[in-house]
């Protein structure tokens, strides 16, 4: 039950006012390009997205809803969601005829 949580971080290599240049995050222009829809979030409570990839070693530019510092750390969240396991049909008095309806399909 719940969801498996695990963060990407960078830290800022350039910033001014609300944009950022991030390295440390990815190592490639096209792990940029893959990961352009997560939203950013930084350790101040900045949130922001990735605009392009720069150069060939994974710096980005970001834009930020506030002033961005340069000791500030950018995070990406990735969820992996996890699903848990239950009868589909816990009212069932007879446990015969639940365990004939083992599909997804829920019976009226």
């Amino acid at each position: 039950s719940g969801s498996f949580q695990s963060f990407l971080t960078g830290v800022p290599f350039k910033t001014h006012k609300s944009k950022a240049v991030i390295r440390q995050m990815f190592f490639c222009p096209e792990d940029v390009r893959w990961f352009k829809p997560l939203e950013l979030w930084t350790k101040y409570g900045m949130r922001g997205k990735i605009k392009e990839a720069i150069g060939t070693h994974g710096h980005m530019k970001c834009v930020f809803n506030g002033v961005i510092q340069q000791q500030d750390t950018v995070f990406a969240t990735l969820y992996k969601r996890v699903f848990p396991k239950f009868s589909h049909r816990c009212s069932f008095q007879d446990t015969q005829v639940e365990s004939r309806y083992k599909t997804d399909v829920f019976l009226p």
